[in-house]
């Protein structure tokens, strides 16, 4: 369906979106966990909605891709700015 091909290309490019936020604006750690929880959620169901569009030959393999870049992406910066909120920083 390219329905579930354009929401999950939209919900991959929002969750990479999302996560360059609190990079690109200098928030405060509980701000940054505050988005970064909210980027994950949204590439996370990017990832769901391209593994039942991975039938698709190329397009299939390339939203998969994205959105796992965009889902590991969010953990990570999630993770980092988890820790810098617990050192005060």
């Amino acid at each position: 369906m390219p329905l579930d091909t354009a929401r999950s290309i939209a919900l991959a490019l929002l969750g990479l979106f999302l996560v360059s936020l609190p990079l690109a604006f200098h928030l405060s750690s509980i701000a940054s966990v505050f988005v970064d929880t909210i980027s994950l959620a949204i590439a996370l169901t990017g990832l769901w909605f391209a593994g039942q569009d991975f039938g698709k030959v190329i397009y299939g393999k390339i939203t998969f891709v994205l959105a796992g870049v965009s889902a590991a992406a969010a953990a990570v910066s999630l993770a980092g700015h988890i820790n810098a909120a617990a050192k005060g920083e």
